[in-house]
């Protein structure tokens, strides 16, 4: 039987479980930032629904964090102390380095949430214990970096990339759902998902 070593085998694992290849390259970079194998065993199911909600609480801590340096922002412009424009401009950093931690908070929690519909809709479990092997083996992954490196996605088309087949998913379940907002209220992640989704994870 043939290897799968190179970036066409790993896209055809994609196309096999009836997703379009050019999703592959998006979700490979992703799972390469925070995919992990406990997603795929036989508690894979379980161990994503929990890091979902520690997600949660964590963002919302992070919401509140960049909240408060907002409001400090606010009460200094008012105020114009002396050496205003100094520690207006340190608070403001402050939060632009927050903001940048939350948007990689956010992309988690959506990459979470996508390999959770995977599990549900196309049987993801076994495509993303391949997808992990694959990454898993050095040899793979000395043979495909150079072509991987000239297809990069930036970090903007990563996140149209998820959203792609977070669409596509909800559409598959019959459950159609426009662009995700966060932090609207807490999701119950556990209730989350309809009855007839329930998988036997064996």
């Amino acid at each position: 039987m043939k290897k799968k070593n190179s970036v066409e085998d790993l896209l055809d694992m994609y196309s096999n479980a009836g997703l379009q290849r050019e999703w592959g390259v998006g979700f490979s970079a992703m799972w390469q930032k925070f995919g992990s194998k406990k997603y795929t065993g036989r508690k894979g199911m379980e161990n994503i629904t929990h890091d979902l909600q520690d997600m949660y609480v964590i963002m919302e801590r992070g919401q509140e964090k960049i909240q408060s340096l907002k409001k400090t922002e606010k009460e200094l412009v008012e105020r114009k102390p002396t050496m205003w424009d100094i520690k207006v401009d340190t608070i403001r950093k402050q939060i632009d380095a927050e903001s940048i931690s939350y948007h990689q908070l956010e992309l988690r929690y959506k990459f979470l949430t996508l390999i959770r519909a995977m599990y549900s809709v196309i049987s993801g479990q076994q495509l993303l214990s391949n997808v992990d092997k694959f990454f898993s083996n050095r040899k793979n992954m000395d043979s495909i970096k150079s072509s991987m490196r000239g297809i990069l996605m930036s970090e903007i088309d990563l996140e149209k990339n998820m959203d792609s087949m977070s669409v596509y998913m909800d559409t598959l379940r019959g459950n159609p759902q426009k662009a995700p907002v966060y932090m609207k209220s807490a999701p119950n992640v556990a209730e989350e998902e309809d009855t007839n989704d329930n998988v036997d994870v064996v």
